[in-house]
């Protein structure tokens, strides 16, 4: 157990008993997310977060935690109408508000949790691209971002070697602009939560899915998936730790300053457990499932990218059609640089 772990144990009982707080509280903050308790980007991300929070104000801030969306689904509804103060916006989710935010998804531009979280970083918080045109405008403010490393193919009975091999699966796939990178590779996208996965696949509903690494034994899908396919950068998915622009209004300075201090702290946590958790779970899914890795060279990656270079284009157009300015958006996150 590491150090900011132990530290964590040792304050849970605290953050999750908020009103045993000491007398010195000056405001009481609620946080909630769509996700399980003891689900990774609680665990590694925001609990530290908090806890990380109340030190830096010497107990002037404590929070009201509900997980697994006790309080709605509709994260950014939850902090428009003040139910909440802090949420996980997750984009895939809320593509009626947050369409812009897909631009995550594209392929080619994550290539890990961390660089990943920094390039999104810059086009979403205050002053960026993403946030003038579609954060701000909802009245939130980007704490951190929940950035996960590059989706992988998992199959069951079809293992995917090249393009030609994903003609006519049916894939688990999530999001705007990852449902455009499916079907340019002439699969078939199908919007199922994580929950339903196991069974879609078990029943054969689906083939497999696009999925992350972390997610796959939290789920159980080691039992049904026979092949994953990595090795190059199709997309993936993040949530945004976002506080309302009002609930942000009304904190000390000293208090928002512990607050980004915080979500530094935070977001390197997370977002280094996740890059390293990728070879954890690779070595766990070969060694004690037997399940193939198939692990595609850059030459065979090229292929891939060449399949999907309409996809950015595409993703444009869709989002002119809303009235938005998606190139902007894309020349900004270029412009953010990292890989």
């Amino acid at each position: 157990m590491t150090t900011i772990s132990k530290r964590i144990a040792a304050a849970m009982a605290a953050f999750l008993t908020t009103a045993s707080f000491a007398q010195a509280q000056e405001v009481t903050l609620r946080i909630a997310h769509p996700y399980a308790d003891n689900h990774y980007l609680s665990e590694h991300g925001i609990k530290i977060w908090a806890e990380d929070v109340m030190r830096r104000t010497d107990g002037a801030v404590a929070f009201e935690y509900f997980p697994a969306g006790q309080l709605g689904k509709a994260q950014v509804s939850l902090l428009e109408t003040g139910l909440a103060d802090i949420s996980f916006l997750v984009p895939s989710q809320e593509v009626d508000k947050m369409p812009l935010s897909s631009v995550l998804e594209l392929p080619g531009y994550i290539q890990s949790a961390c660089a990943g979280a920094d390039r999104f970083n810059a086009i979403a918080r205050p002053g960026g691209e993403l946030d003038r045109q579609e954060l701000a405008p909802l009245g939130v403010r980007l704490l951190y971002t929940n950035m996960l490393p590059p989706y992988v193919i998992m199959t069951k009975a079809n293992p995917v070697r090249s393009p030609e091999d994903m003609v006519g699966l049916k894939l688990r796939a999530n999001g705007v602009a990852i449902g455009e990178t499916m079907r340019g590779l002439e699969a078939v996208p199908l919007p199922i939560s994580s929950a339903e996965i196991f069974e879609s696949i078990s029943r054969g509903t689906i083939d497999g899915a696009f999925f992350p690494w972390a997610a796959i034994t939290p789920y159980s899908l080691e039992e049904e998936i026979r092949y994953i396919t990595q090795g190059v950068s199709l997309g993936g998915a993040a949530s945004l730790v976002s506080i309302s622009e009002e609930s942000w209004q009304g904190l000390s300075p000293e208090i928002q300053t512990a607050m980004l201090k915080a979500s530094e702290v935070a977001q390197e946590n997370l977002c280094t457990w996740l890059d390293d958790n990728v070879a954890a779970t690779r070595a766990k899914m070969t060694g004690d499932f037997g399940i193939e890795l198939i692990d595609l060279s850059p030459e065979d990656a090229a292929a891939w990218y060449e399949k999907v270079a309409g996809v950015a284009d595409n993703w444009v157009a869709r989002m002119g059609t809303l009235g938005l300015d998606g190139a902007a958006v894309i020349a900004a996150f270029d412009a953010a640089g990292g890989t």
